[in-house]
């Protein structure tokens, strides 16, 4: 029960900023852009309840969302733009034309359960990925060069109770807090029909510095590599059988007593680390230390890379783009940690409600987990991962048996 895989199609069409409103623009990528170019895209789920059938949907509230769309667009044009990728020695840069930029837009019903997509305990994998749309494929330009897409949206319609809206997008256009500034942005055009001119996205590149040389090596690397390019190639949802995916709820009272129980204990220990919110959520998450003392090892071994950061954060900048080979070869594990919870993504209001519930669908890889702010609490964390069922009961065990302790 629950799975989104009865999904039709019920239109596609493409969204662009206003005709005129934007210029011819070519950015190039900053060696921040350029680690992102072989990475997965990035893909997120809003949900939000609407009791209403299909027609009144698509009549009432499919022109609102189309139309603040591309109005949003004139503003952060760059996700309506293609990420163009020529042949060595020539580098890849953002191209904006007019007539030719925009974001491919779906719309779509589902039979399933969206109270259960939405819920916090564990459910199927499998059941998201309909949900997200695809990036259209490249394009072979003339010159041997390739033009990729940078983002897809797909809104799915669950009749009676509410809909979804997809997000899929290449992380070299936009890190966390540049496509929440976009969809905020958009959420409030929707509501209000108007831009807040003091949110204005900044676009110019030539700010940035590159005092270390790092685009350079970061472009030979990427060479090297064949010019890997991220795509979203549907995958076989036949590898997510018995995997699934929960929320972790974290309380502000339980991360503060998780905080002063440890420190009472090793303060000696931790005198040294940079114990913050997000270094205890994320000791918490790492399932391979149990207990406190794991506990105190994962702290002492996040908090000291947190610090680091105090010496400057291109410190290591060299290893931003080393392969999960390269990384296994040295021995060593990577826990990814998507979002932020001071993205404030619940503070997403289109006007049609709250927003029920959001997904990281991209975290289901091994190693990610995923943040963000508790929907309810003032203070508390969000925590989305995917783990092999017996896996996430016996995790869900440990973290409740250790919570029930503070």
């Amino acid at each position: 029960m629950g799975e989104a895989s009865n999904i039709e199609v019920l239109n596609h069409f493409w969204v662009s900023p206003p005709a005129g409103s934007v210029p011819p623009t070519s950015l190039p990528l900053t060696f921040f852009d350029l680690p992102w170019l072989s990475i997965s895209p990035v893909t997120r789920l809003f949900f939000y309840e609407h009791p209403y059938p299909t027609h009144h949907f698509i009549q009432s509230v499919l022109p609102t969302l189309s139309k603040s769309l591309s109005l949003t667009l004139q503003h952060f044009f760059l996700f309506s733009a293609n990420l163009i990728c020529p042949p060595k020695p020539h580098k890849p840069h953002f191209l904006f034309a007019d007539g030719d930029g925009a974001v491919s837009f779906t719309v779509a019903e589902s039979t399933a359960d969206i109270a259960h997509l939405a819920a916090d305990y564990p459910r199927e994998v499998r059941g998201f990925h309909p949900l997200i749309p695809q990036l259209p494929s490249a394009d072979d330009i003339n010159d041997g060069s390739r033009a990729l897409p940078l983002m897809a949206i797909q809104v799915t319609i669950f009749p009676g109770s509410g809909f979804s809206i997809g997000i899929i997008f290449n992380h070299a256009v936009a890190d966390g807090r540049a496509f929440h500034h976009f969809i905020k942005s958009w959420a409030s055009i929707c509501r209000t029909g108007r831009f807040l001119e003091e949110q204005e996205p900044v676009h110019d590149r030539g700010e940035i510095e590159d005092i270390n040389g790092l685009q350079q090596r970061f472009l030979e690397k990427w060479w090297n590599e064949g010019s890997r390019l991220a795509v979203d190639n549907k995958p076989d949802l036949n590898i997510f059988i018995g995997k699934v995916r929960a929320t972790i709820i974290l309380g502000e009272a339980q991360i503060q007593n998780v905080k002063s129980r440890i420190f009472d204990q090793y303060k000696n220990d931790l005198a040294a680390t940079h114990v913050s919110t997000f270094v205890v959520v994320c000791s918490l998450i790492w399932k391979e230390l149990v207990g406190e003392l794991g506990l105190v090892q994962a702290l002492k071994a996040i908090g000291s890379k947190v610090r680091e950061l105090e010496g400057g954060v291109l410190k290591s900048a060299e290893k931003w783009m080393m392969t999960s080979e390269e990384i296994k070869e040295l021995g060593q594990q990577v826990m990814i940690v998507a979002a932020s919870p001071k993205f404030g993504v619940y503070k997403t209001d289109f006007g049609f409600g709250k927003l029920k519930k959001t997904e990281l669908v991209h975290v289901d890889r091994p190693g990610n987990i995923s943040l963000s702010e508790s929907r309810d609490e003032e203070g508390g964390v969000e925590v989305g991962l995917a783990l092999p069922k017996l896996q996430m009961d016996n995790f869900n065990a440990i973290i409740k048996q250790y919570l029930e302790q503070t």
